[in-house]
């Protein structure tokens, strides 16, 4: 598989002449070794955490979705306002920042539980997924599916992540 910026082989694709190119890893596994390199705990199979585990992760993932919030709050209020298109694409670059600073945390988070954030992912996407088949706008840009078909898709979700941390301890 090649890089689809520059074509290098994938085992390349992290780094070439000091510029940044897609990587082969993916995200969960980017977070896990960075949380590995900073001595963070990242246990390889479900375990439940220490206190002071479930607080960090708490207060991390507050922090950050407080700082994404506060800088889509000031876009919105630009774009509102009618600022300049150089005011509004910078607080598009630092509002998207901050929204992968909370991907980032969110990732961690299930890596210090002992859980693959990407298998997590791939089974709330595929809820989410599911839900466009029965989804219906309700008007502000949201879609919402019937109760029925959403405790459903749920159920078969829950079901899922509770085989995922089945054995934790």
């Amino acid at each position: 598989m090649n890089c689809p910026k520059c074509a290098a082989n994938a085992d390349e694709w992290a780094y070439d002449d000091g510029k940044r190119h897609y990587t082969a890893r993916s995200n969960g596994e980017r977070v896990r070794e960075w949380m590995q390199d900073v001595g963070q705990s990242t246990p390889e199979a479900p375990q439940i955490p220490d206190l002071e585990t479930a607080r960090l992760r708490y207060k991390l993932l507050s922090e950050e979705a407080e700082e994404a919030c506060d800088e889509l709050d000031v876009l919105s209020m630009n774009i509102d306002m009618g600022a300049n298109q150089e005011f509004i694409l910078r607080d598009m670059r630092k509002a998207g920042k901050e929204m992968a600073d909370v991907l980032v945390v969110a990732y961690g988070g299930l890596v210090a539980l002992g859980l693959d954030p990407d298998e997590v992912f791939a089974y709330v996407m595929e809820e989410n997924e599911a839900k466009t088949e029965h989804a219906v706008d309700r008007g502000d840009g949201k879609r919402v599916v019937p109760p029925d078909v959403k405790e459903n898709l749920k159920a078969e979700t829950k079901a899922k992540l509770e085989r995922l941390v089945e054995g934790a301890g």
